[in-house]
């Protein structure tokens, strides 16, 4: 029988095949597959050799497993190496030939036994519309991604999960809320990805446009202001104030709180038109203006 040694060092310092031809009167091979143990805080490694002859094997770091009956020719060797979160780090090598009495040999370098964790492109703290666009990187060995979103940190509320094979997509979400963001790979033996660190975005609505809006002269110096509360999720008002008949070149006067729909305008010039408008806001921004009124103070 020909033994193939396959070592998978967790240091990541190399991975290598060597036959040694202790039957050379069979025709079949074998690969024996070695995982050092190591501080890399892997759990298990999971093995799929691929080629004229299929095998798929469990690897506990520190011990050793024979595949023996593999028929000669060309193989592919991939490496899940899994931690509690799923699939952290993978590995495919190119070809190897399995061939009787000759020797093969693969050695990765750190970075080809890559990370198997998708970075997640940076979202904004907020946003207005429920469909929003996200972003990540792509991981070597992935053939696809699985996009989650929830509305609570340890994905237990409100997940739904979204194939994509593409790195940047839109996302949407049924409501108004915080959401919580991440993305994990999928490799193409259908192992699952640890999850990247999740990211939060806030969905918050503009606030309405107030309307309706009256000015009222009461004295000399004061006009009285009235509008429609049309928001529901404004933070307050803002007051705008131009002097002189036909103005346009209006100043902010006043910020009021939120279901607020009125405002008196004090110590004002006798004898004087002034305009107003107002608008609502929140966090995420600002509502259109109102109509403008006009009013002109007392003699």
């Amino acid at each position: 029988m020909r033994t193939h040694r396959l070592v998978a060092a967790t240091s990541l310092v190399g991975l290598w095949a060597c036959l040694e031809p202790t039957h050379p009167e069979l025709r079949g091979g074998g690969l024996s597959l070695e995982l050092e143990a190591s501080a890399a805080a892997w759990d298990s490694v999971k093995v799929f050799v691929r080629g004229a002859t299929n095998r798929t094997v469990s690897v506990t770091p520190g011990t050793t497993v024979t595949i023996d009956g593999l028929v000669p020719g060309a193989y592919t060797v991939a490496l899940e190496a899994f931690d509690s979160g799923g699939v952290a780090r993978f590995f495919q090598t190119a070809e190897v030939s399995v061939v009787a009495s000759e020797n093969a040999r693969v050695t990765p370098t750190p970075t080809q036994f890559a990370s198997f964790v998708p970075a997640l492109s940076p979202l904004p703290a907020m946003g207005t519309s429920t469909v929003f666009a996200v972003s990540f990187g792509s991981v070597p060995g992935a053939s696809s991604y699985e996009l989650e979103t929830a509305t609570n940190a340890t994905f237990t509320a409100n997940r739904v999960a979204v194939p994509t094979t593409v790195t940047s997509t839109e996302v949407m979400v049924p409501t108004y809320g915080t959401y919580y963001i991440r993305v994990r790979a999928i490799d193409a033996y259908q192992g699952r990805g640890r999850a990247s660190p999740s990211q939060t975005i806030l969905i918050l609505p503009l606030p309405g446009a107030p309307s309706g809006l009256t000015a009222s002269d009461v004295s000399n110096k004061q006009i009285n202001l009235n509008w429609d509360d049309n928001a529901a999720t404004e933070d307050g008002f803002r007051i705008e104030r131009c002097t002189g008949a036909g103005c346009t070149t209006f100043s902010q006067i006043a910020t009021v709180g939120r279901n607020t729909m009125s405002y008196q305008n004090i110590n004002l010039a006798a004898s004087t038109s002034y305009s107003y408008r107002v608008y609502a806001y929140n966090v995420a921004g600002n509502s259109n203006y109102s109509n403008v009124a006009s009013a002109t103070t007392r003699h």
